[in-house]
């Protein structure tokens, strides 16, 4: 179903996903479409999977970090906190992965 229509693999969770600022293709995608305050938006997304327990809090850290920024604050990291690595999706559970993968897919 869809296959005419492009829609194979929608929500593959098992390519890496890239968010270090102005480099990685899905943080330019994310920046394209939501704008210079995509971080934010990041940022509410892995705290409503946390809220919800589809995710820990020390996965929700490596999400946000993974963006350059952090869970609480409003401010970028620098560049000694950052741990920015790409994210591969097959490490967290399937029903948050496949939310995620949705946006980059």
């Amino acid at each position: 179903m869809g296959h005419r229509r492009d829609l194979n693999d929608l929500k593959n969770t098992s390519l890496p996903i890239d968010l270090r600022s102005e480099v990685g293709r899905e943080a330019i995608l994310f920046e394209r479409t939501f704008g210079p305050g995509w971080t934010q938006i990041w940022r509410a997304m892995v705290k409503s999977l946390m809220q919800e327990s589809l995710i820990s809090p020390k996965q929700a850290v490596a999400l946000v970090q993974a963006a350059g920024i952090s869970l609480e604050g409003e401010q970028q990291l620098t560049q000694r906190e950052k741990a920015q690595k790409p994210i591969h999706l097959t490490r967290f559970p399937a029903l948050a992965a496949e939310r995620l993968a949705f946006f980059f897919q």
